[in-house]
């Protein structure tokens, strides 16, 4: 190794790697693909890290006792100093939380050395004088300048109206590849599902939603729903094409632990990835984990904004950006009526402004637990390339016996149409409003039997306004369920079930005559019964005269000048307590023809 490139290494560092590799070989999985032997620069190190990524390739599992082997298999365990040797790298590790620093920080002297292999090129090329240096260098470096003119970078018209700006659609009219998209819908509304729909149809280049998709390899994060029930989804969804989730093969790449993409470096390593492999798609299930840090500023644009921006590198690098994503609080289940989904119910900030494109999903109805795994939903279809859609979902996830996966959609239109129609339907065969009130009216006449009331009081009782209560008794009298007869005040009426009026065998026409004659007599204003003159006699005094002892005779609606005869308990007719008029200011008595026994009804 060259002077400049010895300058570029960190022996300690690459001693605590590998212990932290062998002191947690879980960690491996994730460092696998980013280590080799170039990250190291001692023969020892080179030696031991070949032996460990080796033995867990071959057996998914590394400890000291299995590298050991493999070394000595390999001829090369006196390289490191024997067994006793591996064992000391295990005393090297200060940390074991501080791996991912170090592998940082190893793959950094890595690059920095490849430069200085590149730059050595270079000179040579350069000291070469039969080649061209344009051929060698970039222009901004042979000029000595990188800024040769004013707003150097900015782009003119005629540079704008030339730039190719092409769309291409991974999803026809939905998503386009290289650019932020969100799929967000309240708790527990099957956004996974839907997910999982789209990265199959992806990978297998078949439909979604009915619109064809560009064959594509896919990044799923997924760091919610669990191994279990995301393998069982792709499964049925691989098998709604005619197809197996193993003949997918690694067009998905599945990662089923929370991935911190507000962090930059996370997002580095993350986008070099997608560079090296080709990834056409990343998706965050869900989005709320694997951004740390944001605490209290999810309400903040701006600094959402700092959060969301490193995930815009992936973009750049020719991948699409899936955050799975949910609603806030007051879009959520019935509280929003089960109607379709906008923007404004995204949770938190930043987010709506940030992606591209989008699909928002929201129940169309409550989810009915006897109907396992069917889901009716709405969801919209936008973005800032023309795209615009809202269909009305029908999915069944196929957990039922007999059930298979099925995603089947429409107009969103189509389905507001048919509701419309259904929900006028059901408002034909519902009974109107004046049915209503007078079946409610002719339950309160039915309660009281044979007592007279006057409107107001069965307003009351059937709980309506004065005016609905009369227009309803006013019907009830039309169609003869009801008699009608003049109440004690001017104007007012006293009203019965005409059921309860005449016996058997007697029209209902001479009834209601009988009764319409039945009208109290007023009070003179010259004398009062007993030819005593109109004075101020006491209430009493007037009872006594009138042959009463109840209440007065506005309250019991009798005239004061016809006289009533007692009934069977003593007491003036219809005043008793157990009598019909004499249940307070509610009611109001009144002699009617004599039917036989007595004169009561």
């Amino acid at each position: 190794m060259n002077k400049d490139k010895s300058e570029l290494r960190d022996v300690n560092v690459e001693k605590a790697v590998l212990g932290e590799l062998l002191f947690e070989p879980g960690q491996i999985e994730n460092y696998a693909h980013l280590l080799s032997e170039s990250s190291f620069t001692t023969p020892e190190n080179r030696v031991l890290v070949n032996a460990v990524l080796a033995v867990w390739h071959e057996t998914g599992s590394v400890d000291v006792v299995r590298v050991a082997d493999r070394l000595s298999r390999d001829g090369q365990l006196a390289t490191v100093g024997n067994i006793e040797g591996v064992k000391e790298y295990l005393e090297a590790i200060p940390h074991s939380y501080h791996l991912a620093k170090h592998v940082e920080t190893l793959l950094d002297l890595e690059n920095r050395r490849d430069w200085i292999d590149r730059l050595a090129g270079l000179i040579s090329d350069v000291k070469n004088r039969t080649t061209p240096l344009d051929a060698i260098l970039p222009a901004e470096w042979i000029t000595g300048a990188t800024s040769s003119t004013p707003f150097d970078g900015y782009l003119s018209c005629a540079g704008l109206s030339e730039a190719s700006c092409d769309v291409e659609w991974l999803v026809e009219c939905q998503i386009a590849r290289g650019k932020p998209h969100l799929l967000s819908a309240p708790s527990k509304s099957a956004k996974t599902l839907l997910v999982i729909d789209l990265v199959v149809a992806l990978a297998s280049g078949t439909e979604f939603l009915g619109s064809p998709c560009r064959k594509s390899r896919v990044v799923v994060v997924s760091a919610e729903s669990g191994m279990s029930a995301i393998k069982r989804a792709a499964e049925k969804a691989a098998a709604s094409r005619g197809m197996t989730l193993r003949e997918l093969g690694d067009n998905i790449l599945w990662k089923f632990e929370v991935v911190n993409v507000s962090d930059p470096a996370v997002v580095a390593r993350l986008k070099r990835d997608v560079e090296r492999v080709g990834i056409d798609v990343v998706v965050i299930d869900p989005v709320y984990l694997c951004l740390r840090g944001v605490g209290n500023e999810a309400s903040n644009m701006f600094s959402m904004g700092d959060h969301l921006s490193p995930l815009s590198g992936l973009c750049t690098a020719g991948a699409s950006v899936v955050l799975i994503h949910h609603f806030n609080r007051a879009a959520t289940g019935a509280g929003r009526n089960y109607t379709p989904p906008k923007l404004d119910d995204m949770a938190y900030a930043g987010f709506q402004q940030w992606c591209r494109s989008w699909h928002l999903m929201a129940r169309r109805e409550p989810y009915d637990p006897e109907q396992r795994g069917v889901h009716r939903l709405w969801l919209n279809c936008g973005g800032s390339d023309g795209q615009g859609m809202a269909l009305a979902l029908d999915f069944n996830e196929g957990i039922a016996d007999g059930a298979v996966w099925c995603l089947e959609h429409r107009a969103a239109s189509e389905e507001r149409a048919e509701t419309n129609e259904r929900r006028a339907s059901e408002k034909a065969s519902r009974p109107t409003t004046a049915d209503s009130h007078d079946d409610r009216m002719e339950r309160a006449l039915r309660q009281h039997g044979r007592t007279w009331l006057a409107t107001r009081d069965l307003a009351s009782h059937a709980k309506l306004a004065n005016e609905a209560g009369r227009a309803s008794l006013v019907r009830l009298k039309e169609s003869g369920k009801a008699l009608e007869r003049p109440g004690n005040r001017q104007g007012s009426s006293v009203w019965l079930l005409a059921e309860c009026l005449p016996e058997v065998g007697e029209p209902l026409q001479k009834a209601q005559a009988n009764a319409s004659q039945m009208v109290p007599q007023a009070t003179t204003s010259k004398a009062m019964p007993g030819g005593r003159k109109k004075g101020k006699a006491s209430k009493t005094t007037k009872r006594r005269k009138n042959g009463t002892t109840g209440r007065d005779d506005e309250t019991t609606g009798q005239s004061p000048s016809v006289p009533r005869e007692s009934g069977p308990d003593g007491t003036p007719n219809g005043t008793g307590r157990d009598s019909p008029g004499g249940m307070g200011d509610f009611f109001y008595s009144f002699p009617v023809p004599d039917h036989g026994e007595g004169n009561e009804l």
